[in-house]
C-alpha cells in the first residue's frame, strides 16, 4: 500500500513548539521574505497583512501558515507581534512511522508496520485480511542547516494521524494520510456547593487526563503533551490530543481501574466524586470521548459531594466482628467498567469500616477475609460470589449504616 503522505511538506506549527522570535511593540510596516516556514501570531489586538495582493486580518490568538519564499506585508497599530521563522529543515522528510493496529484488543496481535521514504511514500507488506486503523506518527527533521546561529533549536513537533483500513484479498493503493500535531481541548472544573474562592486551593490538585479506550498494544500515546493540573479558577487545557477513542479521567478522584490500590486523595477532596464530564452535548462519563476532527466547545467537569457508608463486618454467625478484612462496594453490572464506582475499605480492631465519596446509584457490598487486590473486577471471580453480597441503594449526599457478613473462601 503506497501513497505519498499528503501535506507532510506543509504543516501547521503552533507557538508552543517554537522558541525563536522577536517582538515589536509598535509594528507599522514589515516586509519579510521567508526563507523557511513562518507563523504569524498576534498576542493582542489584531493584525492586518497582505499576501499576493490579498488582504487578511489576523485576530488575537489566531495564526496563519506561510509557504517558503512568501513575502508578507503586515500592518498593525499598537500590536504586539510575535514573528516566528522556521527553517526549511523542519520539513518532514522520512519521519513517518506506519502501523496497522486492529480496532479491538487481541491477546497476541500481529502488527504490520513500515515507514515512509524521503518523498513520503510508504509500503506495508504481509497484511492479513481484516479491519485496522493505519496509525502514522512522526517528528520533524530538526532545526539544522537553515537555523540561525543566534537562535535556540526549535522543539520538534510530533505529528499523528489515523485512517481506517479494511483489507480483503487484494492490495490497497493510494492511501492518503494527513498528519497534524494533535488538537487542543479547553475546559473548566467546578465543585458543587463551593464558591470559586473556596475551591481555588483544590483546583490545582485536579488533573484531567484522557486515555485511549480500548488501550490496544501498538497505539500511539493518547497525548503528545502531558496534561498539567487545572488553574485556581478551574480552567485547564489539554494539548496535543490525537484522533481516536478515549476515557476521560480526573485525577485524583477518577482513575483507571487498573491502578490498585488507588492513591488516597488530599483530605479536602476525599469526600468528592466526579459527578459529570461533558463536551458540548456529549456525556463523556457514559459515552467516552471520540476525537476525529477538532473538538468543538469546552469540556465541563463537575465534582460533587459523595455519600458515605459506615458499618461493621461480622463472621457467618454474626456473633464476632471481623478485624482487618476487606470490604468492597461494587456497582451494578452496567457500571462495572467504571473504576471510580468501586470503593474499598479495611475493618479496624472493632470490625468497623468507613467509605466516602460514593456516587449515587445501586451497588452490592461484599466483605472477604482474604482476597487479592482488584480480583473483584474479574467477572469470572464475581460469578461465584455474586449472590453473597448485600444490595445497597445510595442516594446523593446521604449517609448509610449497615453490617455485612464476611465471605470465607
Amino acid at each position: 500500500m503506497t501513497r505519498p503522505l499528503a501535506q507532510l511538506n506543509r504543516f501547521f506549527v503552533t507557538p508552543d513548539f517554537s522558541v525563536h522570535y522577536r517582538r515589536a511593540k509598535q509594528l507599522l510596516w514589515q516586509n519579510q521574505p521567508a526563507s523557511g516556514y513562518s507563523l504569524l501570531t498576534t498576542l493582542s489586538s489584531k493584525l492586518e497583512y497582505t499576501i499576493d495582493d490579498k488582504q487578511f486580518t489576523l485576530a488575537a490568538g489566531e495564526s496563519v501558515l506561510l509557504e517558503p519564499n512568501t513575502i508578507v506585508t503586515a500592518k498593525g497599530q499598537k500590536v504586539e507581534l510575535l514573528f516566528l521563522t522556521f527553517s526549511a529543515s523542519l520539513v518532514i522528510q522520512n519521519a513517518a512511522a506506519m502501523r496497522l493496529i486492529p480496532p479491538k484488543w487481541l491477546p497476541n496481535p500481529v502488527i504490520p508496520s513500515g515507514g515512509s521514504d524521503a518523498n513520503g511514500v510508504f509500503d506495508i507488506s504481509g497484511v492479513t485480511p481484516g479491519t485496522y486503523y493505519l496509525w502514522a506518527t512522526g517528528r520533524g527533521a530538526g532545526a539544522r542547516g537553515g537555523a540561525r546561529a543566534d537562535y535556540n533549536p526549535i522543539p520538534v513537533p510530533e505529528l499523528i494521524a489515523r485512517v481506517p483500513i479494511a483489507v480483503t484479498g487484494a492490495d490497497i493503493n493510494n492511501v492518503s494520510v494527513v498528519m497534524n500535531p494533535g488538537f487542543t481541548i479547553t475546559g473548566h472544573v467546578t465543585i458543587e456547593g463551593r464558591s470559586a474562592s473556596e475551591s481555588a486551593s483544590d483546583m490545582t490538585k485536579v488533573r484531567v487526563r484522557p486515555l485511549r479506550d480500548p488501550d490496544i498494544l501498538g497505539q500511539p500515546a493518547a497525548l503528545l503533551q502531558d496534561p498539567v493540573p487545572s488553574e485556581e479558577d478551574g480552567r485547564f487545557t489539554i494539548n496535543g490530543i490525537g484522533p481516536g477513542d478515549y476515557r476521560v479521567y480526573v485525577e485524583p478522584l477518577l482513575l483507571p481501574a487498573r491502578i490498585l490500590p488507588p492513591p488516597m486523595p488530599p483530605s479536602t477532596l476525599q469526600g468528592m466524586y466526579v459527578k459529570s464530564i461533558r463536551l458540548g452535548n456529549a456525556d463523556l462519563l457514559s459515552q467516552g470521548l471520540h476525537i476525529g476532527l477538532a473538538p468543538e466547545g469546552q469540556m465541563e467537569v463537575v465534582l460533587g459531594k459523595g455519600s458515605q457508608i459506615r458499618g461493621r463486618a461480622f463472621n457467618d454467625g454474626r456473633q464476632q466482628p471481623m478485624v482487618n478484612v476487606t470490604v468492597v462496594l461494587i456497582p451494578d453490572a452496567p457500571m462495572r467498567q467504571r473504576g471510580d464506582r468501586y470503593k474499598t475499605a479495611r475493618t479496624d480492631t472493632t470490625g468497623q469500616f468507613f467509605m466516602q465519596g460514593i456516587a449515587p446509584g445501586d451497588y452490592k457490598i461484599f466483605a472477604w477475609e482474604e482476597i487479592e487486590d482488584g480480583i473483584w473486577m474479574n467477572a469470572d471471580f464475581m460469578r461465584v460470589d455474586e449472590t453473597r453480597g448485600k444490595i445497597v441503594h445510595i442516594e446523593e449526599g446521604r449517609s448509610e449504616t449497615l453490617d455485612v457478613t464476611v465471605i470465607r473462601r
